[in-house]
Parts: C-alpha cells; structure tokens; sequence
C-alpha cells in the first residue's frame, strides 16, 4: 500500500514537471491575493475580500491556496 502511495507521488511530481509554464497573469495574480489574504485572515473571511478582488473559486480551490500558503510561510 506504501509503495502505491510512493508511486502516485512520483507519477504527480513528473505530470507537475511536464506541465507548460503558461498561464493567464491575471489570475495568478488574484490567487496571490486570495493566498496572502486567507494566510493573515483565515479561510472564513476568503469570501469577504472587498470588491475588487472577488473569490469566484469554489472551496476545493482555497483549500489548495492554503496549502500553498503553508508551503510558502509567510505573505512578504
């Protein structure tokens, strides 16, 4: 069972690697947003984030951005 878990972690880690590098700078840019805003603020204020900056993303995507914010460990 270990060994499946070793192996998908790997086969993810090499889709990861061959994945193109383009992506809409617009919305990497709103998701660093909502990242710092949900590392200061929490999760339960992601939907709160002014007018400008709207989260139009369902929760399994927040969920992912925290992650990321954990990995990153802090917002500077």
């Amino acid at each position: 069972m270990r060994n499946t878990y070793i192996a998908f972690a790997l086969l993810f880690a090499l889709l990861v690697a061959l994945l193109p590098d383009t992506y809409h700078q617009g919305d990497v840019a709103h998701w660093r947003r909502w990242c710092i805003h949900i590392f200061e603020n929490g999760l339960g204020t992601a939907y709160e984030y002014g007018p400008y900056w709207k989260v139009n993303y369902p929760p399994v995507f927040l969920y992912l951005l925290i992650c990321f914010g954990w990995f990153q460990g802090a917002s500077e």
